[in-house]
């Protein structure tokens, strides 16, 4: 039976590389596969694990054997689109990255190893660029003089594709403190990309010893704070706090002239605020919070972004002086008129949220945001509680709809599907409800269990309800 299955996959094996060589719309490979290579294929079964190990001991063994070949052979390889061909290519830089880390392994053999290995990570499928990185790790952990993997993988942190540049990272992180100058050339050299990759392992070796970030890595991190790029300098001011809380050394120095760099980078961090997403708002605003404890000269060029006429930064402001908090007390007037003037639903409740925060008092009964348009969804996601204002009022004309429950004494409104907006087809679950205060001097015993529609004021994931009615009988004022 395996030798027939073996036959069959010979002849499958031929009939594509026939196909290859006669094929008019087709060019061939540049050279044709070596008739025992052709054999050793077709005894690999890839759909039988138990024979796996075996298969790639053969590999190992093939490549071995024909060493002087063995980058010629794996280009040969890697032309054919079939995934089998392919597959022993990639399995045998694995396995030749392995042998060459054996301690036995002669020298001229791991250097050769090191050479072609590092030739596939030029090419351009990102996947043999992987493997080929794959391969080198082990090496890179016995050889003593590995400045050419270094180097290789220090120039591959900025790869177009994030699956290579992570193992670069993942090589240059297992060297540790001997890593590190290579992470700064990816600073100094590298695309955005790389940069960014860069700071996010420098951040980790921070973790994990304190002492491999010296005063040339904080600076070298600090000088990319004033970068053009505005996410590589948001994401520079993030890893410069890190660093400078993890370091054994003094930092005044850095710290002295975070000021006027935070000050100066400013208009990228808001540029990074101009996103639609709540979730990359909100994780930004509390950023520039952090910078701006270290230089509160940014206080009145973020009251001026207020005025931007650009929605998601307003909003983003206004969370981020949420996040300051009192320290923020020239916010307040124009805070006030924000919630004074027409603005999106979002930008008024995060207003409103945002002066509760800074004067550390209830909000004005007359800076209650009203409901205008249809925003009411992004803060009554009960799985989205953080994102819920310090108090909004309802009108008649956008009244909060639900399902009117009562438990003992206390009344709730259930939201409906899509959080009691427009559908009222079924809850969400049991705790997708509202807390209702004020029905007491109601006569509402005929509405429990009805579609109700009602006004009043939210605070707390609770309303103080003024007016409440079947769904479509409210009247406006």
């Amino acid at each position: 039976m395996l030798l027939l299955k073996t036959l069959k996959q010979w002849f499958a094996l031929k009939a594509y590389l026939n196909s290859r060589t006669r094929g008019k719309n087709e060019m061939p490979p540049a050279d044709p596969l070596p008739s025992s290579l052709v054999w050793m294929i077709s005894r690999l079964s890839y759909g039988n694990k138990a024979s796996s190990s075996r298969s790639k001991e053969r590999i190992g063994k093939y490549f071995c054997d024909h060493f002087d070949q063995t980058l010629r052979l794996f280009l040969v390889l890697l032309s054919y689109d079939w995934i089998k061909i392919r597959s022993v290519a990639l399995d045998g830089m694995l396995l030749l990255g392995n042998r060459a880390a054996q301690p036995e392994t002669g020298e001229d053999f791991r250097e050769k190893t090191i050479e072609i290995l590092i030739e596939m990570t030029r090419q351009p499928d990102f996947i043999v660029r992987q493997t080929a990185l794959k391969s080198l790790k082990p090496i890179s952990e016995v050889e003593t003089s590995t400045t050419s993997i270094f180097s290789t993988a220090a120039e591959l942190l900025s790869d177009t594709v994030v699956y290579v540049a992570e193992e670069a990272r993942d090589l240059l992180l297992a060297r540790g403190e001997s890593g590190v100058p290579w992470f700064l050339k990816a600073l100094r050299n590298g695309n955005s990309d790389g940069r960014m990759i860069t700071m996010r392992a420098l951040a980790n070796l921070s973790k994990e010893n304190a002492g491999f970030i010296t005063p040339k890595v904080l600076n070298s991190v600090s000088v990319l704070i004033e970068s053009e790029d505005s996410k590589t300098s948001y994401l520079a001011a993030v890893h410069v706090l890190t660093l400078i809380n993890a370091v054994q050394f003094d930092t005044s120095g850095v710290r002295n002239i975070l000021p006027g760099r935070f000050e100066r980078a400013l208009r990228g961090f808001l540029q990074q605020l101009n996103n639609e997403e709540a979730w990359w708002r909100a994780k930004v605003a509390k950023n520039i919070a952090r910078f701006f404890s270290y230089a509160p000269v940014m206080l009145h060029p973020l009251i001026e972004a207020l005025s931007s006429d650009k929605k998601y930064i307003q909003e983003g402001v206004a969370r981020t002086f949420e996040a300051i908090g009192e320290k923020a007390q020239d916010a307040l007037v124009p805070l006030k008129n924000i919630l004074k003037g027409k603005h999106n639903d979002m930008i008024h409740f995060r207003a409103a949220a945002a002066y509760k925060a800074v004067s550390s008092h209830a909000l004005p009964e007359k800076l209650i945001p009203t409901v205008r348009y249809s925003f009411h969804d992004i803060f009554f996601k009960v799985q989205n509680q953080n994102d819920v204002p310090t108090a909004v009022r309802f009108s008649t004309y956008q009244p909060i709809c639900g399902k009117l429950i009562k438990t003992g004494e206390q009344y709730y409104l259930g939201l409906p599907h899509n959080h009691g907006i427009v559908s009222t087809d079924k809850l969400l679950d049991d705790h997708a409800w509202l807390d209702l205060e004020g029905l007491e001097n109601q006569n509402v015993e005929e509405l429990i269990d009805k579609e109700v529609e009602l006004t009043g004021i939210y605070r707390n994931h609770t309303i103080h309800v003024e007016a409440i009615a079947l769904r479509g009988e409210l009247k406006p004022d």
